[in-house]
């Protein structure tokens, strides 16, 4: 609300409140952050007043989505142009941040940056899931929470609020228990017509839970926030293993489709600040894939007959051609189908070149009814971006950072998060939503085994207000995706504020330790599910083959649920063996140990060890038997190789040790502003340092397993040993730091590698460890080998320039030149379209006066999708290079995108 101060020392905005745009809510709600701001320096804002100290005039004016621009006349008033009320809002919030203690108003707007602020990505979304009803009950309700929460990932920048209902289960793979709100409808209301029921709510309960998320919607457009309800479940019945909490009566085939569609319509009408659904229309979303166009065109014929313009966001796993077309016939509806990111984890900012061999189509086999689409016909679409970029495609595309690499300890690197800014668009892709940390608490009706607050020590823990913790990673990804060039000063007044004379030293440990789970993310890609593949808690895949070289324990002591479901991972090990009933089967320790190792594993093709394991980028990326097998048989390429990674998680870690010593002094002396959240802070560097120590560790003796088992000399085994051990060493200490700290029971989902704490996953290592010991006391003499001593390096300076050209045309050779090279023994051009269902192509390039050249057919040109390239180069000596591949900070695209001149695009 404005003011009118009678001093002098005020702040005037001029607004138009007879223009719809300058009127808008989020303006009013942008203004109040501003004044609420500024009071604190004693500066009143004021609607109008010619003894004003300054002035700050909203001129309309049309443009981009989310444009605003400042400029400035001698002494005269600040402009502040903008072509929607985001704009606007974003624009008086720049005020708000240049305010400092005791400034006065002309000064506050001195600090301002004038000229052009154009919005980088389009949807910066936010993604917060209700996971359980006994933890997530309390912040669902909370008036206060939802206040402080919006009001803070808004003024981040964050422009898109998803409240995920249903998604923490995967029916056909899951039992449920708790399934308050998975099948949301009947929670929130009876529909007329139907008997339909959620066993233990009733009416009030119903109105209770209706009107919470009808203020979270209104509450979250008023700050100028589009709102999407994420409603990734439509299963009423999750089948006979499953012993539901809220049965759903009234339901079955041949009413589940007419239910569905008029309890849309019913929630659209109660529930106006919907701006749109996410759906998951694969088979895990409840629907079976044979004839799924069916059901889904009922449910958005009645969205499309609200009236209203709506998003509708397909889960791009499975989306095949008859959805986009039962959609694209709706009006006012905007098809928008979102991909993940990198699988269901987080990578490095920059899009995988390749997805692992293992997701590519398959023919669909007999009896596939329930997922055809997704397992065979259309597989490559489970964990990137598919088919879906092409330039003249029929609905818009984002991505999602699903919750699978990191989910409890701190992060942020305003280096990564300026490159999710550069390449959320991919390809003229929308955005992106990240799935905040925390995601998935409690699942599985795991509350009985620890509060959502993941602290065991009081005087850390923070309630309701948990996700207070990462507001710093809140605030990197929404300022940087809005600019990724944004003025370090905004996150640095956050530290400051937080950390007081510490905060140099957080924001440099954390740039360089948040960097350890994504690396290793991409080039060890044990699952690409995140129920089974948890870097930040690893469940331990072994070095030793020994392990699984027998007959797996699923075979010996099979689960009958398994048989009788066909379901790959039915059989592992509950916390809640009660929920198993009758397909209970009793494991030893290591039988258990063994089955978690089968479980994960199983996502890679042929492996049974680490060393089989594919990098989710295997294009770019060696594996490490990959690697081995290349290096003793002298046929390495240009890929990157483990042991190069490791070094770069061994820079990291050292880089972030730097700033450590001086903060385990900080948490100690009582004088940040917020010491809670210091000690909170350097506990998580601490344990991401020792996890960068690990798996450096791990990729280091991995190799030297792997190339014991290819070349039989033990003195490589030994050494393996020698390595992993203080890698071993460094996981131990995660243990020791995080006991009385953190929850013994950290409850992510109900099986062992979902939950429990650092100190579980010791045995499993141990166990690793141990069958080394064995084959090393086993093993004959073998003879020795240098083949790892000195591999050939990295090309540090390629020596080459290439300029990419600006666009190709459909149907024409494109020619692509580099110049400079002359010591070089050979220049090879990968290229392949934006799609993942293909493989890269290769041309080796020509020698020319000047450099290489190589042209690309006019046939593979004439294509609607665009074409990603880059140049695998070596040198005399053996040296190679990928161009132009990864800088430093590892936040850059290592190779070209480059669409056709032809390019119309989707564009919302």
């Amino acid at each position: 609300m404005i003011t009118n101060p009678p001093s002098a020392s005020r702040l005037v905005i001029s607004r138009d409140t007879a223009d719809p745009v300058q009127s808008a809510p989020a303006l009013d709600w942008a203004i109040g952050v501003l004044t609420e701001r500024l009071a604190t320096s004693g500066i009143g804002v004021a609607a109008t007043g010619p003894d004003a100290s300054a002035h700050v005039n909203l001129i309309t004016e049309a443009g981009a989505a989310e444009f605003y621009s400042f400029e400035t006349s001698g002494d005269g008033p600040l402009t502040l142009r903008a072509s929607d009320s985001r704009g606007f809002a974003y624009g008086l919030l720049d005020v708000a941040d240049a305010a400092g203690d005791g400034a006065d108003p002309a000064a506050v707007l001195a600090g301002i940056r004038t000229g052009d602020h154009p919005a980088a990505v389009p949807v910066r979304g936010i993604q917060r899931d209700f996971a359980n009803v006994d933890h997530d009950s309390a912040w669902f309700h909370d008036r206060d929470f939802w206040a402080e929460y919006l009001d803070w990932i808004a003024t981040s920048r964050v422009n898109r609020f998803h409240l995920t209902l249903g998604m923490q289960y995967n029916y056909s793979h899951d039992t449920v228990t708790d399934n308050y709100l998975c099948f949301a409808y009947p929670f929130l209301f009876d529909v007329e017509g139907f008997d339909v029921h959620a066993a233990g709510v009733d009416a009030a309960e119903q109105r209770r839970n209706l009107e919470s998320l009808r203020f979270i919607a209104s509450e979250t457009v008023r700050r100028g926030l589009h709102f999407q309800l994420g409603l990734w479940n439509h299963a009423y019945d999750y089948g006979p293993e499953s012993r539901e909490r809220f049965p759903i009566s009234g339901l079955d085939a041949s009413n589940h489709a007419d239910y569905s569609a008029a309890a849309l319509a019913k929630l659209l009408d109660q529930c106006p600040g919907i701006g749109g659904f996410t759906f998951r229309v694969h088979y895990e979303g409840g629907i079976p894939e044979d004839g799924h166009e069916l059901f889904w065109d009922k449910v958005f014929t009645a969205a499309s007959q609200s009236g209203k313009s709506l998003e509708i966001d397909m889960h791009a796993k499975g989306v095949d051609g008859l959805l986009l077309e039962s959609l694209a016939s709706k009006p006012g509806l905007h098809p928008v189908i979102s991909g993940k990111y990198w699988a269901e984890h987080c990578g490095l900012p920059y899009h995988q070149a390749s997805i692992r061999a293992r997701e590519a189509a398959r023919p669909i086999e007999e009896g596939a009814d329930l997922r055809g689409v997704t397992n065979y016909s259309r597989r490559f679409t489970r964990y990137g971006y598919g088919d879906f970029l092409a330039e003249d495609r029929p609905s818009d595309f984002m991505f999602r950072i699903w919750p699978g690499t990191q989910r409890l300890l701190l992060s942020g690197d305003p280096e990564l998060a300026a490159g999710f800014g550069r390449y959320s668009t991919f390809a003229g892709s929308r955005g992106v939503d990240l799935c905040e940390p925390l995601f998935f608490k409690g699942r599985d009706d795991t509350a009985a085994h620890g509060a959502r607050d993941p602290y065991a020590a009081s005087d850390l823990q923070l309630g309701v207000r948990d996700w207070t913790k990462y507001k710093y990673t809140y605030l990197l990804w929404g300022r940087l995706l809005h600019d990724p060039d944004c003025d370090p000063r905004i996150w640095r007044r956050y530290l400051a504020d937080t950390y007081g004379a510490a905060a140099s030293a957080v924001e440099g440990a954390l740039s360089s330790l948040s960097k350890v789970l994504p690396l290793v993310t991409v080039t060890h890609g044990a699952s690409g599910s995140n129920n089974l593949y948890w870097p930040e808690m690893y469940a331990n895949v072994p070095i030793s083959a020994r392990i699984h070289a027998g007959v797996p324990v699923s075979v010996r002591k099979p689960d009958p649920r398994a048989e009788k479901l066909g379901i790959s991972y039915a059989y592992s090990v509950h916390f809640d063996e009660a929920a198993r009933g009758d397909a209970l089967i009793e494991y030893t320790a290591d039988e258990e140990s063994e089955l978690i190792d089968e479980l994960i594993i199983h996502d890679t093709d042929d492996a049974n060890n680490w060393g089989g394991i594919s990098p989710f980028d295997p294009t770019l990326f060696y594996s490490v038997d990959g690697y081995v097998d290349d290096l003793v048989n002298s046929r390495l390429d240009a890929r990157y190789t483990p042991l190069e990674v490791a070094g770069w998680l061994e820079d990291l870690v050292r880089r972030g040790e730097q700033h450590l010593s001086f903060l385990r002094t900080a948490q100690t002396d009582g004088g940040a502003p917020d010491q809670a959240q210091l000690r909170r802070t350097v506990l998580d560097l601490e344990i991401l340092a020792r996890l960068g120590t690990f798996f450096a560790g791990k990729f280091r003796s991995a190799v030297q397993y792997s190339t014991y088992t290819a070349t039989k000399d033990v003195s490589l085994l030994a050494r393996c040993i020698a390595t992993y051990r203080p890698a071993r060493d460094a996981y131990a200490e995660i243990a020791e730091l995080a006991a009385g700290v953190y929850q013994p029971q950290l409850m992510f989902g109900k099986e062992p590698y979902e939950g429990g704490t650092w100190a579980d996953r010791l045995p499993s290592i141990d166990r690793d460890l141990a069958a080394l010991r064995a084959e090393l006391d086993e093993a004959p003499a073998g003879t020795p080998t240098s083949v790892v001593d000195d591999p050939p390096g990295r090309l540090a300076d390629p020596g080459i320039h290439h300029e990419p050209p600006t666009a190709f045309d459909r149907g024409a050779p494109l020619e692509l030149t580099v110049t400079g090279g002359s010591e070089l023994a050979e220049v090879v051009l990968h290229y392949r379209h934006v799609d993942q269902a293909e493989a890269f192509q290769q041309l080796a390039m020509t020698a020319t006066n000047d450099g290489y050249n190589a042209t690309i057919d006019a046939g593979y040109t004439a294509s609607s999708f665009p074409l990603i390239y880059f140049f695998a180069i070596k040198d005399r000596s053996g040296q190679q290079a990928v161009v132009p591949g990864f800088e430093p900070g590892l936040a850059n695209q290592p190779y070209v995108l480059i669409h056709s001149s032809s390019r119309k695009g989707f564009h919302s």
